[in-house]
């Protein structure tokens, strides 16, 4: 097996920010072998996410992300947390 370690930037992100985890995406631009830029339009983090009855805050553009290219799939971690921001009305 064939790894690739890669280290990359968030370009933008789609989707309701906050919002359900299921719902956002990034656009992740990544240098390849010889600096050949390559941008990844529509993925989603390989680990483990919150529920979708959280709204998290997804990882800002400019962030640094890590992945690994494994047989041609590439897996990648960025850490988004649950939205803290005060509920509507008050309510917890």
């Amino acid at each position: 097996m064939t790894l690739q370690v890669l280290h990359g930037v968030i370009e933008s992100v789609q989707g309701q920010n906050p919002g359900p985890a299921s719902g956002i995406t990034y656009t992740v631009l990544f240098n390849m072998d010889g600096g050949i830029p390559v941008t990844f339009e529509g993925v989603r983090p390989h680990n483990t996410r919150y529920p979708d009855e959280l709204d998290i805050q997804a990882a800002k553009p400019g962030t640094v992300v890590s992945g690994v290219m494994i047989h041609q799939e590439l897996q990648l971690t960025i850490i988004e947390l649950p939205d803290f921001s005060p509920c509507p009305g008050g309510a917890l």
